[in-house]
């Protein structure tokens, strides 16, 4: 419906406007060097909460973009909405993320009936890539982490993680989000899964 389709331009276009414009005028002062200028950009950007605004936007405009498409009868994997989605995917990327997790792992078999016990213990490293980004909205900040791994049929690997800080002051914030970890592994007529999930909250203290 064409409602939708201009409901979505005018989304995208305020968030763009908000995102960028801040960015440029950033930029602009760091330049000139104007400290007063970044002050009052920075002062500006908090008291209209225009941070909040623009990521309102970018998310009033995602939704109203996949309601156009889907009362417009468009293909949901067609190559332009492909693009679309990893303009916006990267849009909240920051950086690269490329490394290694330790993994700890132990495996215990019980036999009460033969008062038999056997653990195995598997500690090994596990490199990994993915992406990580943070979007700034007055005192919040949203981020996300997304890591995988896959060997082919013998295994794969993903973990990632969503959550929210509210920065009570510069060196203090509180947060909360979710996290979640699945490996599948075979390796000949052994198979293995495990699936880990929660919810977790804290207090973080910068130094």
């Amino acid at each position: 419906m064409p409602i939708w389709k201009a409901l979505h331009v005018l989304s995208m276009v305020t968030m763009v406007t908000i995102f960028i414009g801040a960015e440029i005028f950033y930029a602009a002062a760091i330049l000139r060097r104007d400290i007063r200028a970044l002050a009052f950009i920075q002062e500006t950007l908090e008291r209209w909460y225009l941070g909040v605004l623009a990521l309102l936007g970018m998310i009033a405009g995602i939704v109203f973009g996949l309601l156009a498409a889907a009362s417009g009868g468009f293909d949901f994997v067609a190559g332009w909405l492909v693009v679309a989605y990893v303009l916006v995917a990267a849009f909240f990327v920051n950086s690269g993320l490329i490394g290694a997790k330790i993994f700890d792992l132990d495996a215990v078999i019980v036999a009460p009936d033969e008062f038999k016990r056997e653990v195995q213990t598997l500690r090994a490293p596990i490199p990994v890539l993915g992406a990580t980004g943070r979007v700034y909205a007055w005192r919040f900040s949203f981020e996300g982490e997304f890591s995988a791994l896959s060997i082919g049929d013998r295994g794969t690997l993903y973990e990632y993680e969503m959550g929210t800080r509210f920065h009570i002051s510069d060196r203090i914030a509180a947060q909360g989000g979710y996290r979640a970890l699945k490996i599948d592994a075979k390796d000949g007529a052994d198979q293995g899964a495990l699936r880990i999930g929660g919810w977790q909250f804290g207090l973080e203290l910068s130094l």
